[in-house]
């Protein structure tokens, strides 16, 4: 079990939710060690409460670093959301290319999906049953 103050740190009178950030997925994270946030309180039982979501969603987005390392597929469109703006957040610093680049690279990924999409639903010729007599 963690400690009580642990992802806890207090500077003046107010308390910061932090978490290191691993070393191998530093590069998706413009290089920081670590992530920190105000939690707005002095009162360590407060601090406590409120450090969790942050902790939660920190250790989420080291998580799909780590995927997205890996090359694993993502399972969702939120999941794919978050790659994609987690990429170009790494790669932010290259004069706006990565920008034309993730754009390039959506549109491609989007069309080869619309293009899987209408194969998958274009209706076959239809063949009637019943024959009208005349």
């Amino acid at each position: 079990m963690a400690k009580q103050d642990s992802y806890l740190e207090k500077q003046r009178n107010t308390y910061f939710a932090v978490m290191k950030i691993p070393a191998d997925v530093r590069p998706y994270f413009q290089g920081k060690t670590r992530f920190s946030t105000t939690l707005k309180t002095g009162n360590l039982s407060e601090a406590n409460r409120r450090k969790w979501h942050f902790i939660e969603v920190w250790k989420e987005q080291v998580a799909l670093a780590r995927r997205t390392k890996t090359g694993t597929v993502p399972e969702s469109i939120a999941e794919q959301a978050a790659r994609y703006s987690l990429w170009l957040r790494q790669h932010q610093d290259e004069n706006g290319d990565a920008e034309f680049a993730l754009f390039s690279i959506l549109d491609e990924t989007v069309w080869r999906d619309y293009e899987k999409r209408d194969e998958a639903w274009t209706p076959l010729p239809r063949e009637d049953t019943t024959r009208q007599e005349g």
